[in-house]
């Protein structure tokens, strides 16, 4: 991360940043190795309801589930750095390590010394740290990962699975998944010069050309989306205009009839 920061003449401007703050470029570099993994899984879309004035209220929103590991390279000048940012009011004391102040109880935070990892929930955390989890990178993602500085993937397929059959985008989610099968992100080590990356859409039929099933999809897409703005412009209400406006969906109460 220095030496790439040195090459985009960012150094000084770093460090006297950092100096303001209290520490050093160096204590940043030290404090992590530089190894990250981000794995984001489960996506789905959850309706909540809740209680409101006049009935009850309802919000459709996404989920999903999210882990964040970097590799600790020098605790102290972890250490250093987490306690300055607690005098800034940055960060807080809790359960034994510093974490980030009014995070509360909706994200999990684990610093042991070797790893920080950061996970959406404490049993996820647990699952995690106790290698019970079940996300599994595919053969020859990990094959075309290995010894590169930068690895992303991305299963197009399994998160378009979990849009609703009642949603409006339902019909060109279909039409995506019958397209695209998932997207794959490589990028080389720093040479001293540049870093050369590989980006990857892989789609369902690899036999036709990646061009031709572009232009299938895109012009599938176009196609849906005209036929949506047409029933829409009809008076026709469909689920694209009613669960992006409808967030709160109220129930009045009966109405009594008056005494006889």
């Amino acid at each position: 991360i220095k030496e790439i920061i040195k090459f985009g003449g960012m150094e000084a401007t770093a460090n006297q940043y950092m100096q303001q703050m209290g520490f050093t470029l160096d204590d940043i570099t030290k404090a992590f190795k530089g190894d990250f993994v981000i794995a984001f899984s489960d996506f789905g879309i959850k309706k909540t309801e809740f209680p409101g004035p006049s009935g009850v209220g309802s919000v459709t929103q996404p989920v999903g589930k999210l882990v964040f590991n970097a590799t600790i390279g020098d605790k102290a000048a972890y250490d250093k750095i987490v306690a300055k940012l607690a005098e800034m009011g940055e960060m807080e004391m809790k359960n034994g390590q510093y974490v980030p102040k009014g995070m509360g109880d909706y994200i999990s935070w684990n610093m042991n010394g070797k790893n920080l990892v950061v996970a959406t929930d404490t049993e996820l955390m647990q699952q995690y740290l106790a290698a019970k989890g079940n996300a599994a990178v595919p053969g020859d993602v990990a094959i075309q990962s290995k010894g590169k500085s930068i690895a992303f993937y991305f299963d197009i397929n399994k998160i378009l699975q979990a849009i609703p059959a009642d949603s409006a985008y339902f019909q060109t989610s279909e039409s995506a998944k019958a397209t695209f099968k998932n997207i794959i992100v490589t990028s080389d080590n720093f040479n001293g010069k540049y870093v050369g990356s590989n980006f990857e859409l892989r789609t369902i039929n690899d036999k036709e050309n990646s061009l031709v099933t572009l232009v299938k999809f895109i012009s599938q897409a176009a196609k849906q989306a005209a036929e949506e703005e047409k029933k829409y412009s009809s008076g026709g209400m469909s689920d694209m205009d009613m669960s992006a406006m409808d967030t709160t969906q109220m129930v009045m109460p009966p109405v009594e009839e008056p005494a006889k």
